[in-house]
């Protein structure tokens, strides 16, 4: 069965971090936190306010431009706001000692419905 994680270089269980509006969230704490308005805070930052609504808004994928601008924003690097979380499976446990195909290919499905959807979300997919 083909889906979206076939073209890409993740491996299993793995998904990125951040969501886009989890970001947009971080963007709008900071702003907060700072007491600014949108075009004070844009202006800080050295980018256009309708860029930073686009950001707040998560309305849509974000592109490059997008993702050095919350760098910037959030002092983070581009390398930290693409990381890529990584689920631990051993730490799954099962009511069976019995190693089953079963229960393991049920996981397996599950696990990677799970990253399709989180991938669909993270790029945007309604």
């Amino acid at each position: 069965m083909a889906n979206i994680w076939n073209y890409v270089q993740f491996n299993d269980s793995e998904r990125p971090k951040y969501t886009r509006y989890e970001l947009a969230k971080m963007v709008i704490e900071k702003r907060s936190q700072l007491g600014l308005s949108t075009e004070e805070f844009a202006k800080k930052f050295g980018i256009e306010t309708r860029l930073l609504t686009s950001i707040e808004a998560a309305s849509r994928s974000y592109n490059v431009v997008m993702y050095k601008a919350i760098s910037k924003i959030l002092d983070m690097t581009t390398d930290e706001l693409i990381m890529r979380d990584k689920d631990n499976l051993a730490s799954i446990s099962f009511r069976t000692k019995d190693l089953n195909n079963d229960i393991e290919e049920t996981v397996k499905m599950a696990n990677l419905l799970f990253d399709e959807m989180v991938m669909q979300e993270k790029i945007g997919v309604r």
